[in-house]
C-alpha cells in the first residue's frame, strides 16, 4: 500500500484525476501478488467511489503478468530489502479492507479534503515566512520541490555537500545526484563552477588543489590553465532531461521488490546520476537495467569530463517532471540554473524541452503549445541566461521529439502489469491522466497532428539561432578577484559590473540534430530490440539504454557541428589522476 499512497499523491503534482488510475493499478497488483483472490480490481474500485465504472483496465480478469526483467543489480538492492510476497498476512482482503476504511472515512470529505491539501500546499509554498539559514520544515521541502534547489545547503549557494547532514539528504532531495558537489558548504564563494583564485585552495571543487613544491605554483594553474581551462555543463529541461524511471519491478507480480523506493521518491522518480547529460554513475552497474545491446555506457557529462578531468563536479541538471516552455521560462523552472557571470567559469547550457509543450492528459490541441507562445517563452529563457552565463559560454537546443515511435513500438507489447499497452494508454486517457495523449492513444490521425505540431516548435529554435546569433552576450571581466570582490559578486552582481570592464562578446547557440526514427532503426539494425529504448513502466521516456545511446548521437553531432565547444583532451589528466585520485568523488 505505500506505492498506492505515493502514487496518489502525484494528483497534486499533475493536477489531474488519478484516483481511480492508482486504485485499479494497485489493487489489481496486489491481487496478481496474493493469487488468492478473483475480485475485480475495476469494479471493487468502483464500488469504493475512486471509479465511475467508464474506464477499465483489467478486461478479462483475472490476468497474470508475466516474468518481467527487473532494474537488477545494484539498483535491486539500493537502500531497502525486498517486499517479501510470502508473508501471508498480506493479502488482498487486507488491503481491500485498508481501502475501504480509507474510503469510507474521507468519501464525504473528498472535495474538502483536497482543499486543505491544496491550501496546506499553497501556504507552504507561497504564505509562509521566508526561507533563512538553517533547518527549517517550511523551506526544506521548498527549496527541492519547489525551487528545485538542494534541500541542506548550509551557505545558500545552491550546492549540497555537508558529511554531517548524511549522505542520504545531501545526494538527493535536489543535492549531489543533480549538481555537483560543494567542497566547502560554509562558504558560499567555494562551489562547482567557481573561477580558482591562485590560492591553492580547491575554489571551484574539482578535487584539484595545493600547490607543486618544485615550482610554487597551484596545481589548479598547472593542470588547468588556458585551453584547458574548466568548463562546466548544465541541462534545463523536463523529465526526460532527469531521467524519470519507474523500476519495472513495483508494477510486475511476478519479480515484484519495492527496493529502492526512499531513494525513487526522494528523486521525484528521476533518476540524474544516470541521465544522458550529467549522469556520472557507471550505468551498467548502478543505473537501470540496459537491454541486450547496451549502447555505450557513457553520458554527456562522463565524456566532457574525460577530455578535461578539471571540468570534473562541475554540472548541473535542471530537469523537472512536466516542465514546458511556459514553465521555463523566469520566474520559473530556469532561475534554478545556478551561475554568476562574474565569479564562475563558463558553461555549455542543454535546453531540452522534448515533449511536454505537445503533450497533457486532455484530449485534443487545445492544451499545446502554439508557435507564438513557444517563441516567446524560449526567449524570455534566453534573455535570463544571458544575465547569468559568463563569457564563452553556449547554448544547445534539443528539439521536440517525434513521439510516433512510442506507439509504434509498444502497441503490440505488453506492459509489466500485464496488459497490453494499448489498453493502459486508453485507461489512462478515459481517466484524464494520460503522460501525452497526442502520442500514446490509438488514433494515427492524432499522433500525426502531435508530431507535425512538435516540428513546428523545433523549427523555433532554428529560427530564434538565424535572427538572434547577435543578441545574446555575456561579461569579459578580469580572470582574477580578490576574495572581498568575490564576496561583493555574490552579495551583487550589479556592484561587480561597476567596478569591471564591461565588454560585450556574445554567446553561441546550436541546435542538435535528432532523428528519432533513425536513432531507433540503427539500434535495431545492430541487431537490438526498439523496446529496450524505452520506459517500460509508462511506455513514454528514454530507457536507460535509451538515454545513453542519446548521449553518443548528440555527442556525435556536437563534435561534427561545433568542435570547438568540445573541452581539449588535457594531456595533464594523468598527473591529475595520479595526484588526486577520484577528486573527491560525487
Amino acid at each position: 500500500m505505500f506505492i498506492f499512497l505515493i502514487f496518489s499523491g502525484l494528483q497534486l503534482t499533475f493536477g489531474q484525476t488519478t484516483d481511480c488510475a492508482v486504485c485499479v493499478v494497485a489493487l489489481g497488483l496486489v491481487q496478481q501478488l496474493n493469487k488468492s483472490s478473483t475480485s475485480n480490481p475495476d469494479q471493487d474500485c468502483k464500488s469504493l467511489g475512486f471509479c465511475s465504472g467508464g474506464c477499465v483496465l483489467w478486461n478479462p480478469w483475472p490476468a497474470n503478468s508475466a516474468p518481467f526483467p527487473s532494474d537488477g543489480g545494484a539498483v535491486d538492492s539500493r537502500l531497502l530489502s525486498s517486499l517479501h510476497v510470502e508473508n501471508k498476512a498480506f493479502t488482498y482482503e487486507n488491503a481491500l479492507d485498508f481501502v475501504k476504511l480509507a474510503s469510507s472515512t474521507l468519501s464525504p470529505h473528498r472535495s474538502t479534503l483536497h482543499d486543505v491539501l491544496n491550501l496546506l500546499w499553497r501556504y507552504i509554498t507561497e504564505i509562509s515566512h521566508p526561507c533563512s539559514d538553517g533547518l527549517d520544515v517550511v523551506c526544506d521541502f521548498e527549496r527541492p520541490f519547489q525551487n528545485h534547489t538542494p534541500m541542506i545547503d548550509w551557505d545558500a549557494d545552491n550546492f549540497a555537500g555537508d558529511p554531517l547532514a548524511g549522505d542520504f539528504l545531501t545526494q538527493h532531495f535536489r543535492g549531489r545526484s543533480w549538481r555537483g558537489k560543494d567542497c566547502n558548504d560554509s562558504d558560499a564563494t567555494v562551489h562547482p563552477g567557481a573561477v580558482d583564485i591562485g590560492s591553492g585552495v580547491d575554489q571551484n571543487c574539482n578535487g584539484i588543489h595545493g600547490v607543486d613544491p618544485s615550482s610554487g605554483s597551484p596545481y589548479e594553474k598547472l593542470f588547468c590553465s588556458g585551453e584547458y581551462a574548466p568548463m562546466g555543463l548544465a541541462i534545463v529541461g523536463d523529465s526526460a532531461a532527469a531521467h524519470f524511471h519507474i523500476p519495472p519491478q513495483y508494477l510486475n507480480a511476478a519479480s515484484f521488490n519495492v527496493s529502492g523506493i526512499l531513494e525513487m521518491a526522494a528523486n521525484e522518480a528521476d533518476w540524474p546520476a544516470c541521465s544522458w547529460a550529467t549522469g556520472y554513475r557507471n550505468s551498467s552497474t548502478s543505473c537501470p537495467r540496459m537491454g541486450i545491446l547496451d549502447a555505450p555506457p557513457a553520458s554527456f557529462y562522463q565524456r566532457w569530463v574525460g577530455l578535461n578531468l578539471c571540468n570534473h563536479g562541475d554540472f548541473q541538471n535542471i530537469g523537472v517532471n512536466g516542465a514546458r516552455t511556459s514553465s521555463m521560462a523566469p520566474p520559473g523552472v530556469i532561475n534554478a540554473l545556478s551561475r554568476n557571470p562574474i565569479t564562475d567559469s563558463p558553461m555549455l547550457v542543454i535546453y531540452a524541452l522534448i515533449g511536454n509543450d505537445v503533450c497533457d492528459g486532455h484530449p485534443g490541441d487545445s492544451q499545446w503549445t502554439t508557435v507564438p507562445e513557444f517563441t516567446a517563452n524560449v526567449l524570455a529563457g534566453l534573455d535570463y541566461l544571458e544575465t547569468i552565463l559568463p563569457q564563452g559560454s553556449h547554448v544547445a537546443f534539443v528539439g521536440l521529439a517525434d513521439g510516433r515511435v512510442l506507439y509504434d513500438t509498444t502497441h503490440n507489447r505488453t506492459h509489466p502489469i500485464g496488459v497490453g499497452y494499448p489498453d493502459v494508454y486508453e485507461f489512462l486517457s478515459c481517466n484524464n491522466c494520460n503522460p501525452c495523449w497526442g502520442w500514446l492513444n490509438t488514433n494515427e490521425t492524432w499522433r500525426n497532428a502531435t508530431s507535425e505540431r512538435a516540428a513546428q516548435l523545433t523549427a523555433v529554435y532554428d529560427s530564434i539561432i538565424a535572427t538572434n546569433s547577435t543578441r545574446y552576450k555575456a561579461f569579459d571581466v578580469r580572470p582574477y578577484f580578490s576574495s572581498r570582490l568575490r564576496h561583493e559578486a555574490h552579495e551583487s552582481v550589479h556592484l561587480l559590473k561597476r567596478t569591471t570592464r564591461n565588454i560585450f562578446f556574445f554567446f553561441q547557440m546550436y541546435r542538435m540534430q535528432v532523428d528519432w526514427e533513425a536513432f531507433i532503426n540503427d539500434y535495431v539494425s545492430a541487431g537490438g530490440d526498439a523496446f529496450d529504448l524505452i520506459e517500460p513502466a509508462d511506455g513514454f521516456h528514454p530507457s536507460q539504454t535509451g538515454n545513453m545511446l542519446l548521449a553518443s548521437k548528440l555527442w556525435e553531432d556536437l563534435a561534427a557541428n561545433r568542435p570547438d565547444w568540445i573541452p581539449k583532451l588535457n594531456p595533464n589528466n594523468h598527473k591529475i589522476v595520479e595526484l588526486f585520485g577520484d577528486q573527491g568523488g560525487y
